[in-house]
């Protein structure tokens, strides 16, 4: 597992690994969803419009996904390996950072 966070009501977990993205229960622990569409291993994954929205990260590229539907929204390709990434809380705009120190706002 490269990250896990809590979405913004506390009923669901987002874990970014070599498995990919996986939504899971926070009180059981079941998977609920994978996220198909980003290649493993996934670096990180942070949820966006009170968790209907999660941005997640490899080292090539950045999705974002509806949790809902479990299906890609928009893919957000560097010019360079990617180290990481955030998102708005409203889920308005993502930023991407590359190794080399440079930024890309979305």
């Amino acid at each position: 597992m490269s990250s896990a966070r809590f979405s913004p009501d506390g009923r669901t977990v987002l874990i970014a690994g070599v498995d990919g993205v996986t939504l899971a229960d926070a009180r059981s622990g079941r998977v609920s969803a994978r996220l198909t569409g980003q290649g493993p291993p996934t670096r990180d994954a942070r949820f966006a419009r009170g968790g209907r929205v999660a941005l997640a990260v490899d080292v090539d590229s950045a999705r974002l996904f509806d949790t809902r539907a479990g299906r890609v929204i928009a893919t957000l390709d560097d010019r360079e390996p990617i180290a990481g990434a955030a998102i708005t809380p409203a889920g308005d705009y993502a930023v991407t950072h590359g190794a080399s120190g440079s930024a890309r706002v979305w």
